[in-house]
């Protein structure tokens, strides 16, 4: 939770909230704010892998609707609206976790 982020705004805000009007304001992306208000959790410096947030976002899509779900490279883009993401030998996304580990795949 933030304080004080707008100038004269007195109550707490919820960064997720935040995020919300701001994928809201892009079409399509009302299931992202939904994927990252059920399954994510912000938190400064965290660093969640971006397959790691891919297969969440699979898991998550396949239990709520029918048919495919976006590729991931469409998630990619959504999520870098809402989150820094840097390369280092994969891609990481910063100040998102997940709120349930993914378990490791199976060899």
């Amino acid at each position: 939770m933030f304080r004080n982020l707008l100038p004269g705004i007195q109550e707490e805000i919820n960064i997720f909230d935040l995020i919300r009007v701001y994928l809201d304001s892009f079409e399509g992306n009302g299931l992202m704010a939904d994927f990252i208000t059920d399954c994510c959790f912000f938190q400064e410096n965290k660093k969640t892998s971006a397959s790691d947030l891919y297969l969440a976002f699979v898991d998550w899509y396949n239990g709520n609707f029918s048919g495919p779900a976006p590729s991931q490279k469409k998630f990619g883009k959504m999520m870098g609206r809402c989150f820094r993401r840097k390369k280092k030998g994969i891609y990481f996304y910063y100040d998102v976790g997940l709120k349930q580990q993914i378990p490791p795949a199976k060899q």
